[in-house]
């Protein structure tokens, strides 16, 4: 179906450059064009600036967000690495959770660790949540191969949203850390690795 669209349409958009380099590498045909899938800046300026999930702002707060808390998500390296950190901090997630995966979660959060669990919200109120926290996870997983080459939603929402983002090694990541790179920190998608950026990031806060 893909190499028929690139074939046959008039226009033909991908989510990345990278994307775009490795569909025409693949099916050998001419590379289409790319789409950030971001957001108007102007969105801004309808932020509310309250501070309804994060309420204890003298502890570090690191967000991440998805329409479903799951597995397949990145979150199995990221709460591996949970257990090296030293830093006390906040994880707040937001998304749609099953019970069953919610007592998982929280039976492999540390105890210097406070996670807090959203439900959903509206697009239009998203990047006011996401602004009252220190730091927005991108933790992506290498795997299916699209998922290394396209660059998800959530990180045009914090950068957005203004926060600092630490992100895992995939090749759309990059990408976009090369355009803000003192917006996006790049690690390794290795939980000890997690764990050693995410205290030094919040050591001196």
């Amino acid at each position: 179906l893909e190499a028929f669209l690139l074939q046959k349409t008039k226009y033909s958009y991908t989510t990345s450059q990278a994307l775009a380099n490795v569909m025409s590498r693949y099916y050998k045909l001419p590379k289409p064009e790319y789409i950030y899938n971001s957001f108007p800046a102007k969105e801004r300026e309808n932020m509310d600036g309250l501070f309804k999930d994060n309420k204890n702002t003298d502890l570090p707060s690191a967000y991440w967000f998805s329409q479903v808390i799951g597995p397949g998500r990145g979150l199995e390296v990221l709460f591996e690495g949970l257990k090296y950190t030293k830093v006390p901090f906040q994880l707040h997630l937001r998304g749609t959770i099953t019970p069953e995966y919610k007592i998982k979660l929280e039976a492999l959060t540390p105890s210097h660790i406070n996670l807090v669990i959203h439900k959903v919200v509206t697009n239009s109120e998203l990047i006011s949540r996401i602004a009252e926290h220190n730091l927005g996870l991108a933790i992506e997983e290498n795997s299916p191969e699209s998922r290394n080459y396209t660059v998800t939603n959530k990180v045009f929402h914090y950068l957005q949203s203004g926060i600092p983002i630490l992100a895992t090694e995939t090749a759309g990541q990059l990408e976009i850390a090369q355009k803000a790179p003192e917006a996006i920190m790049i690690i390794p998608p290795d939980a000890e690795k997690i764990a050693y950026a995410l205290d030094h990031l919040f050591q001196d806060l």
